[in-house]
């Protein structure tokens, strides 16, 4: 394992998860404070944007889905044991029995076979947004699949997997009797909304 890029893909998507607890609780001490609340109204008037708008949107969520399960996943990859270790390791920290397939040819009933379509889809511009949910679609060329498959996962649940991916990586990097150097996992993170 190369440990110098293992580290720095860490820490890059250590921060994301910094930027999206950071707009949770931006977004929760608006609702009394003016001055954050007068802010977000000039930002969306200078972007053109309709109000009112969340700070934790489908952008945010499919940014940090993309750090975690594609950036920083990819540098796990190169690592065959690392590798080994995550795949046994996150289906203990997400539940993906949340991930339901919508349609297609593939089976999806393993966790590693939900965590590559999502994965896929998140890379290759194939994700769609519903109200409450994410639809993913990959086409797998080498199993010859003629029609895409397409599973569903809330914003939420999609929040969720990318941080289970984060601290599977964290316990990689910094076994969980070293915590110095890892991330907090505490109550202090982003709330797990009901599904």
């Amino acid at each position: 394992m190369n440990k110098d890029a293992f580290h720095n893909a860490f820490h890059i998507a250590k921060l994301s998860l910094f930027n999206m607890r950071l707009l949770h609780d931006i977004e929760t001490a608006s609702t009394g404070h003016s001055d954050i609340g007068a802010l977000k109204k000039r930002r969306c008037r200078l972007d053109s944007v309709s109000e009112p708008v969340s700070l934790l949107h489908q952008s945010a969520y499919l940014g940090h889905a993309y750090v975690c399960l594609v950036w920083l996943r990819e540098t796990v990859k190169k690592d065959t044991a690392a590798e080994a270790q995550y795949i046994e390791t996150l289906p203990k920290r997400f539940d993906f029995s949340l991930v339901e397939k919508v349609s297609g040819p593939r089976d999806i009933s393993a966790p590693k076979e939900k965590l590559r379509l999502i994965r896929n889809a998140i890379s290759h511009a194939g994700v769609t947004f519903e109200d409450d949910r994410f639809l993913f679609s990959d086409r797998d060329p080498r199993k010859k699949d003629e029609t895409e498959t397409v599973a569903s996962l809330s914003w939420s649940g999609v929040g969720m997997l990318a941080d289970a991916s984060l601290f599977t990586v964290n316990d990689l990097i910094y076994p969980p009797n070293n915590t110095s150097e890892g991330i907090r996992q505490a109550a202090d993170g982003l709330p797990k909304p009901s599904m």
